[in-house]
Parts: structure tokens; sequence; C-alpha cells
């Protein structure tokens, strides 16, 4: 059974290369079809199957994340974009629109969960801009301690601006 769920696990991801720009697919292709199929092999052999779909998640990250680089480089005419800031705004980005999933799915399964368009800016924006805050410390402060607590201090900020925006815990702004 393993050996079928790593063969179309192996496909479906050569399918996906497909959708990278032919320049970039010529020179990698075969090296991430190699190294994703190794990872494959290593992740069952050591976890079983949730050991793939641990890679599917993490493969799923990191090709957005890919395809929205690869294909701006060559909208730029090949201008290198592989910076660590551009990737930091194509992961925060991408992580952003992952979290959004969560309430189009609620409201599909859930009459109780009624978000507008309004709902989805402020909730897209102040996921945003907490993860650019993340990442502008990760790459800003020297200081693993330091970094430690201004990111728990962001956190802490939007956890609360998200209950205020909720329920109203110190306003009337969730009411």
């Amino acid at each position: 059974m393993h050996k079928l769920l790593i063969h179309i696990s192996e496909k479906l991801y050569e399918f996906v290369l497909q959708f990278y720009p032919k320049r970039y697919r010529r020179e990698f292709e075969g090296e991430m079809k190699y190294v994703f199929s190794e990872t494959l092999k290593d992740a069952y052999a050591h976890h079983g199957e949730p050991g793939l779909f641990s890679v599917w998640v993490r493969t799923t990250f990191d090709t957005i994340e890919s395809l929205f680089i690869q294909h701006i480089e060559e909208q730029r005419g090949g201008v290198d974009m592989n910076t660590k800031i551009t990737k930091s705004i194509v992961r925060v980005a991408a992580v952003t629109g992952a979290i959004l999933l969560i309430p189009i799915i609620g409201m599909q399964v859930s009459s109780e969960w009624n978000w507008n368009l309004f709902d989805f800016i402020v909730m897209g924006a102040l996921v945003f801009g907490t993860g650019s805050l993340i990442e502008l410390a990760r790459h800003k402060v020297k200081s693993e301690h330091r970094r430690s607590v201004i990111i728990a201090i962001i956190v802490l900020a939007c956890l609360y601006v998200w209950a205020e925006l909720a329920v109203g815990i110190f306003t009337n702004l969730g009411s």
C-alpha cells in the first residue's frame, strides 16, 4: 500500500511542477522530483502515513511560496527575486490565505459562521500585519531573547485586537 501512496504522491507532485515557468522547470524539475521522492520514502519509513501527510503539508506551503516567487521573477525578466524579504512576504501572504480558508470552510458547514467581505478584509489585514511584524522582528532583532519577547508581544497584541473585534472586551467594537 505504501508504494502506491508514494507513487500517487510522486505523480501528483509531477503534475504540480507543471505550474512553474518553463525556464525554471528545465533547470530544476529533475532535482525537485528526486528530492520530493526521497523525502516521501524517508518520511514513510520513519513515520508511516502521517509522515507522508506531513511532507505534503510542508510541500504545499513551500510550493505556493516558490510558485509566486518564480512567476514574479519570470515577469520581471529573470531578475533575481529570491531575497529574504520577498520570500517572507510571500510566506506571510500564503499563511494569511490559508488562515482565511478556515472561515470560508466554516461558512459552508455552519449557518452560525457568517462573515461578510469587510470581516475578511479586516482579518486578512490583521493576520498579514501580524505576520509581517513577526517576519520583521525575525530579520532585524539579533538577540534571540529580545526577538522572542517582541514576537510574543506582537502575538498577544494580535490576539487582543482579534478578541476586541470579535466580542469587545474593553470596548464595544465587537458588540
